[in-house]
């Protein structure tokens, strides 16, 4: 029986974990799958931002939960596996999306700066990824796990050398789970943001030596993303929409890639 459209994007009874979550991407990804229905393990290294999230799906009349993990800890990423099935009894959606973003001259980088993003991206993304999956496959069931990644996985930029090569690291993970998985009947896609309005960016124009306004003239679109677009992105990954979709990265970023 062919499902109604209501029907595709319902995320009722279904549980999701969003790393962090505190704020920006996170935090509106997470609003959107508990809009859809989800119940939302809202995930942070700041505990008080992850509760503020939570606090405020919670406010809208969605189901959420909040709970400190800093991504690139082993201990934490199963933790919170553990808490999530433990809160709300099963496991459907990982969003992996802590991660951190700085511009470093290449001449400036320090070995803790390359360590720390390359930990933060990458790591705590693979190992995240793989307590969610002995979970799934402890249980026998599917599920669906969202990467995000950036533009900058496919387009160089001057001075994010590790910025961007811990984000083609993402691409690459994306697909690589993508193939290992298909066979459980989990799907692994990614999300490749753009210029967004988040409060890293927003510091750029103190930090860059360009400026966002500067970088918006280059967005065909001509405007900064906001959190929601990717969100939206997420919750279409998320849902029945794309259950013929792994491995895929879709791209969000106003057609910059193209201009």
């Amino acid at each position: 029986m062919n499902q109604t459209t209501a029907q595709i994007f319902d995320l009722s009874e279904q549980v999701a974990i969003v790393t962090g979550a505190g704020n920006g991407i996170g935090a509106a990804i997470a609003s959107r799958l508990a809009g859809a229905g989800a119940r939302v393990v809202v995930a942070d290294i700041s505990e008080e931002a992850a509760r503020r999230t939570a606090d405020a799906i919670q406010a809208e009349g969605g189901t959420a939960a909040s709970f400190r993990a800093d991504a690139t800890s082993i201990p934490d990423s199963e933790n919170l596996v553990r808490f999530a099935e433990s809160r709300f009894g099963r496991l459907d959606t990982l969003v992996n999306n802590a991660g951190v973003y700085s511009y470093v001259p290449l001449l400036d980088l320090s070995e803790a700066q390359w360590d720390r993003m390359i930990n933060v991206n990458m790591k705590g993304l693979m190992f995240q990824s793989q307590a969610f999956v002995r979970a799934l496959r402890a249980r026998e069931r599917p599920g669906t796990i969202i990467n995000l990644a950036s533009t900058g996985g496919f387009k160089p930029n001057i001075d994010f050398e590790t910025y961007d090569a811990s984000k083609g690291g993402v691409v690459m993970l994306t697909r690589s789970l993508a193939l290992n998985l298909a066979k459980f009947g989990i799907r692994v896609n990614g999300i490749a943001p753009g210029l967004i309005r988040t409060p890293g960016v927003d510091a750029m124009d103190d930090s860059s030596s360009e400026t966002v306004n500067q970088i918006i003239e280059r967005v065909p679109l001509r405007r900064l993303g906001e959190p929601d677009d990717v969100a939206k992105v997420a919750l279409f990954l998320a849902s029945d929409a794309a259950s013929y979709m792994t491995g895929s990265i879709v791209v969000v970023d106003g057609g910059n890639l193209i201009g």
